[in-house]
C-alpha cells in the first residue's frame, strides 16, 4: 500500500501518522484487545494499515487475541501456520512499510537508540533514513551495531580509531585501512605492525621507540631525537 494511503487512513483516525498507529499497536499488547478496538483499530484497519495476521502474530499477539481483535481465515478460525525461519526474524517495521518521511519526522524529536528500538526500528533503518555514524553514536547505538552497516571507511571517517574497532573487525582490514602511525597510537606494536605485513620503513617512521623496533626485528637506520 503507497504512503499517501496509510496517511489517509490515520488522518481519518485522527493520528498523526503511521509511527503513532504502530505505538499503539505496542501500547495494545500490554493495555489489551478492548482498549485496542477503543482506539478504532480492529482487524479491518489494522490489514489496511499493513498489519496481516502474521505481522500481527510476530508482534506479540495471541490467535485468541486476534480473533477478539477480528481476524478470521477461511473456515472463521486463525491455523497455526509454519513460516520460513528467516521470515519469522523479519521485523515487522521497516522503512518501506512506514516510508522515510515518517522516521524522519520521529528522528527529529531526538530519541534515543533504545527508544527507537522499542518502536521496532533499528540501526539500519535510522542509515537508510540519512543518519551518519555520529548521529548514531550520539543517539547510544553501539559500534558493534554499526559495524554491520557501515563500511570501514565510514566508520574512520567519523573519528573511529583501529583502538575502538579493535577485535569487532579483522585486524588485516585495519590495516589496509589505518596508517602505520595511526596503528600505533591505538596501541598496536610494532610486532603487530611486522605480522599485518606494513612496510618496514613506515614501522620505523610511526613513533616506536628503538628498543620495539629492535624487539620487532627491524633495524633502525636513524637516532631517535
Amino acid at each position: 500500500m503507497e504512503d499517501i494511503q496509510r496517511r489517509e487512513i490515520c488522518k481519518r483516525l485522527g493520528l498523526e501518522n503511521a509511527i503513532k498507529a504502530h505505538s499503539i499497536v505496542l501500547d495494545g499488547l500490554k493495555n489489551g484487545v478492548q482498549w485496542l478496538r477503543g482506539k478504532r483499530l480492529d482487524a479491518e484497519i489494522l490489514t489496511e494499515l499493513g498489519y496481516d495476521i502474521h505481522g500481527m502474530e510476530r508482534i506479540g499477539y495471541t490467535k485468541l487475541q486476534l480473533r477478539e481483535i477480528g481476524y478470521i481465515e477461511s473456515n472463521n478460525v486463525i491455523k497455526d501456520t509454519i513460516k520460513p525461519e528467516i521470515e519469522k526474524r523479519t521485523p515487522v517495521t521497516s522503512i518501506e512499510s512506514y516510508g522515510q518521511n515518517d522516521i524522519r519526522q520521529l528522528l527529529k524529536t531526538g530519541l534515543n537508540s533504545q527508544q527507537l528500538k522499542q518502536k521496532g526500528y533499528t540501526a539500519r533503518h535510522c542509515k537508510d533514513a540519512g543518519l551518519d555514524v555520529r548521529d548514531l553514536l550520539s543517539r547510544g547505538f553501539s559500534l558493534n551495531e554499526l559495524i554491520r552497516i557501515y563500511t570501514l571507511g565510514q566508520l574512520k571517517s567519523a573519528r573511529c580509531s583501529a583502538r575502538d574497532l579493535r577485535g569487532m573487525i579483522n585486524e588485516s582490514d585495519l590495516g589496509k585501512t589505518f596508517s602505520a602511525r595511526e596503528m600505533q597510537s591505538s596501541g598496536f606494536s610494532a610486532k603487530d605492525l611486522v605480522r599485518l605485513n606494513y612496510p618496514h620503513n613506515q614501522i620505523r617512521t610511526a613513533g616506536y621507540s628503538n628498543r620495539e623496533l629492535t624487539d620487532a626485528g627491524l633495524m633502525t637506520t636513524t637516532r631517535k631525537r
